[in-house]
């Protein structure tokens, strides 16, 4: 079906998604952080959308930067790359987005990515790295891997929105020359458990390499936690702005 989001934007999702699709039919899908993004950005801005799925921060990207900005989006399953192309073309987006099939980590080439047969979560999927196993009721899919830093993009970039199910640290690690030269703003998910089945690492170290290459990071939603992480490690999944200091 298609539903009208925000900003009179049209997007294709499928019911069976209850964890993503539902909470866009609803109008209640990451609010925040779909705000931080609208201001995050501007008119005639790139940003990078890493881990698409079906587009909905792809679209709001495009509309924030008009038909002079740039959005480059990066999905490997193709179930919601097929609906994340739909919309863009949808909503008239096809000159102003650059749609690449394909996981993002830390080097070019090839990966298999682990999701559940059947699910209802389209976010789910993850890459196998190292001797992951992969666990029961899973298919494997072998997909493209590319680095940001290998990538033709429009500069400078200007936002860069990470959800790769625990790659995170992988995609930064691809993305060192960009964080460096670009200074973007990253607005990434921490999963403490992804973190360490997929990139061997613990939200405390992702804080850690992205200090050392200049940013701080803050709680997109503050509640209990301290406005500035030095160090996170509880088990609850939180969206974190990194910020050029």
């Amino acid at each position: 079906m298609i539903k009208e989001i925000a900003e009179h934007l049209r997007l294709f999702v499928d019911l069976s998604d209850r964890h993503i699709g539902w909470n866009i039919v609803n109008d209640s899908y990451e609010p925040e952080e779909r705000e931080f993004v609208l201001q995050a950005l501007d008119d005639r801005a790139s940003a990078i959308d890493v881990g698409a799925n079906i587009g909905f921060f792809t679209m709001v990207m495009a509309k924030r930067v008009g038909a002079h900005g740039h959005v480059y989006a990066f999905e490997p399953l193709p179930r919601n790359t097929s609906l994340l192309t739909r919309s863009i073309s949808e909503n008239n987006f096809d000159s102003r987005v650059t749609v690449s099939p394909a996981a993002v980590g830390d080097q070019p080439g090839q990966m298999e990515l682990l999701s559940l047969i059947l699910t209802n979560n389209w976010g789910g999927p993850y890459l196998r790295t190292g001797n992951l196993p992969v666990p029961p009721d899973h298919e494997v899919t072998r997909v493209p891997v590319i680095h940001l830093d290998g990538c033709a993009l429009r500069r400078p970039i200007k936002l860069i929105k990470v959800d790769a199910e625990g790659a995170e640290m992988l995609v930064v690690q691809g993305a060192k020359g960009l964080l460096r030269d670009d200074r973007p703003m990253v607005l990434a998910e921490i999963n403490r458990k992804q973190l360490a089945a997929v990139s061997a690492c613990s939200p405390t170290d992702l804080i850690g390499e992205m200090s050392r290459l200049g940013y701080s990071c803050s709680p997109l939603v503050q509640r209990e936690l301290p406005s500035t992480l030095d160090t996170y490690e509880s088990d609850e999944i939180i969206n974190v702005v990194f910020s050029p200091k």
